[in-house]
């Protein structure tokens, strides 16, 4: 098991049965005269809005699948930009591209539930998840098959979701 952290969020990253398991958490203190935990959450259940989380994101379209403007199924193809910005693309320096589905989201229990069609790991599935009325903690749980317990991927994506997870803290 690995463990750090990135700014104010905290992860711990294990192998457990052929899967690696991240898990990002981060505490957002009650803000005065607002309701922080509405807040967090009008900016993690809005599945197309992912780019307050993540200010890399070069494009983001959402396709509603079914017709309907239910978010529930809902796909959205992401390109961020490349791990070293300052160079040109390159095969070692290439546009990131992911697709990503909506198969859960609960307004009541504040959680939703996605996984990765494209450009992620087999399996990818990823919870985010928050408690507290006010004063709130953020929990992302991203898990996905790993052949290796030196997964490259549980390498960066620490640094990934916990930049996210700390971006919203901007939107308060």
């Amino acid at each position: 098991m690995m463990s750090g952290s990135h700014g104010e969020a905290k992860y711990t990253v294990e192998n457990i049965d052929g899967y690696t398991q991240i898990l990002v958490t981060r505490d957002y203190p009650r803000k005065p005269l607002s309701n922080t935990a509405a807040r967090v959450w009008s900016i993690i259940s809005d599945f197309g809005a992912v780019k307050r989380m993540f200010p890399s994101l070069l494009s983001n379209h959402i396709s509603y699948v079914d017709g309907s403007a239910s978010q529930l199924n809902a796909v959205r193809f992401l390109t961020f930009l490349p791990p070293d910005p300052g160079k040109p693309l390159s095969s070692d320096n290439a546009l990131a591209d992911v697709i990503e589905k909506l198969v859960a989201s609960d307004d009541t229990g504040r959680s939703i539930t996605y996984i990765g069609l494209l450009g992620l790991p087999t399996s990818y599935r990823s919870v985010i998840a928050l408690t507290g009325d006010d004063a709130c903690t953020l929990t992302w749980k991203s898990t996905w098959l790993t052949d290796s317990p030196e997964d490259p991927f549980a390498k960066f994506m620490p640094r990934i979701l916990c930049g996210g997870a700390n971006e919203i803290a901007h939107h308060l």
